[in-house]
């Protein structure tokens, strides 16, 4: 029976003191590894659901600060405005109203390639009255004349109405569209005229008065 381990409470002192060390080293090391799990876990999931802008910021800061910059437009806008609708009827032109924001990448791309378009600007400036509207500047237009997206790119009637109404464009694109669309409305002129009297009608008997009525603004 000499040979059997004899109880712990015989052990010496000093060794029973290393043994309960080493027991809560262990402890506090499997806490701290189950805290750093925990947390990489949390942060995995942090990441997975935060909005993408916020992950990519750093690296999109020089990026956008080079997108903020105005592009080099050639086409000669006017403002939304009682002078240009005259201007329009003067004429005898459609309006080509570009609807756009500075955060709008599609529209800043319209704005660097086809407004930039030497041609295209020339044409323009011949056919139609070119308008720019800011829809951060005049949410009362934007809410009238936003179409199928950002940029928004229509052509109006002098009265403000809209004829044909798309979004991004690239310069031949709207070349062709402006030259077609403004064929179309010389030709039939008296019944696009008698369909915007029409709806300009029906708006006003179920009493929808626009934020700000484009001859008002």
């Amino acid at each position: 029976m000499d040979s059997e381990k004899p109880p712990e409470a015989a052990l010496d002192p000093a060794a029973l003191a290393e043994k309960a060390r080493k027991k809560e080293l262990h402890r506090k090391s499997m806490i701290w590894t189950g805290a750093m799990i925990a947390g990489s876990a949390l942060a995995a999931a942090w990441v997975r659901w935060l909005p993408l802008p916020l992950i990519t910021l750093r690296s999109t800061v020089p990026a956008r600060a080079a997108a903020s910059a105005e592009p080099a437009m050639l086409v000669h806008w006017n403002a939304f405005s009682p002078e240009a609708l005259t201007r329009a009827r003067k004429l005898d032109r459609l309006i080509l109203l570009s609807l756009s924001a500075r955060w709008s990448a599609p529209g800043r791309r319209m704005d660097a390639e086809a407004y930039s378009d030497p041609e295209l600007a020339a044409q323009l400036e011949a056919q139609v009255v070119p308008v720019r509207v800011d829809a951060d500047d005049r949410p009362d237009l934007a809410m009238r004349y936003l179409g199928a997206g950002w940029p928004t790119t229509a052509l109006l009637l002098p009265s403000g109405e809209i004829l044909d109404s798309g979004t991004y464009m690239t310069a031949r694109v709207l070349e062709n569209w402006v030259a077609t669309v403004g064929d179309k409305f010389r030709e039939h002129r008296d019944a696009v005229a008698a369909a915007a009297a029409e709806a300009h009608a029906k708006r006003a008997a179920r009493k929808e008065t626009p934020l700000r009525d484009p001859a008002a603004v």
